[in-house]
């Protein structure tokens, strides 16, 4: 006597069994003759994907560029951090004349500086020999590329009037104090002046990136209020 829920259960089971050996048994024979297929052929299936790697290397995909920038592809596009950078690029443009060093608000590109730092409780401007030394060792710095030795003097950025390297402000006060503490003799009065920027007169261009931050955040709060709304209404 056979139990009707154990005889439809031994049932499914025998068909699934059936099914996969048909579809073992279908590929089977489908591998067969795709190997059989290949090995009479070798000289096509040798040539042909070499000849569509190198067409396609060369033709359609040679116009695609990898992407690098980390910014890109991580950061959304409607960021507020790249409104802010770009609402401070129009009202502090950097000097393209290359006589001035670029400032926090910017990207620094190319460039490369060394930020030091004092020991807790220390004064950073106070340890002028230790900054100076760090400044000789990266002027002394040498690098070797392709057979010539690059130096501090063939990379950095040139003025225009005096055509020398552009150094920091802090940094030429100590080398002219020390230069003066050496030659034992009182120095010129520096005046060291909070930096200062000539603001375009454009309204527009300047209330453009916050009417662009102030859109967004109105979409996404409307999007935020939608999705509450529907929200109490799938509640109720």
């Amino acid at each position: 006597m056979c139990f009707l829920r154990r005889c439809g259960l031994s049932a499914i089971w025998t068909r699934r069994r059936m099914l996969r050996q048909v579809i073992h048994r279908g590929l089977k024979s489908f591998f067969f003759s795709l190997g059989l297929f290949v090995s009479r052929h070798p000289v096509f299936f040798l040539t042909v994907p070499a000849v569509l790697s190198l067409s396609f290397g060369f033709s359609i995909l040679h116009r695609y560029r990898a992407e690098t920038d980390l910014e890109t592809l991580l950061a959304p596009s409607h960021s507020l951090a790249k409104i802010e950078r770009s609402l401070a690029s129009s009202l502090f443009p950097l000097d393209d004349s290359k006589s001035h060093l670029y400032s926090d608000l910017h990207t620094p590109g190319r460039y490369g500086r060394v930020i030091l730092l004092a020991k807790p409780g220390g004064n950073i401007l106070l340890q002028a020999e230790q900054v100076l030394q760090v400044h000789r060792s990266v002027l002394d710095m040498k690098v070797n590329y392709m057979g010539y030795n690059y130096t501090f003097s063939h990379l950095c950025m040139l003025g225009d009037e005096d055509r020398k390297c552009v150094l920091d402000d802090i940094v030429s006060v100590m080398e002219g104090l020390r230069q003066a503490a050496l030659s034992n003799r009182t120095t010129t009065r520096l005046q060291v002046s909070y930096p200062s920027t000539k603001l375009k007169v454009c309204p527009r261009c300047m209330l453009l990136p916050i009417k662009e931050a102030a859109l967004h955040f109105t979409r996404r709060s409307s999007w935020v209020n939608s999705g509450s709304s529907k929200q109490r209404r799938w509640e109720h």
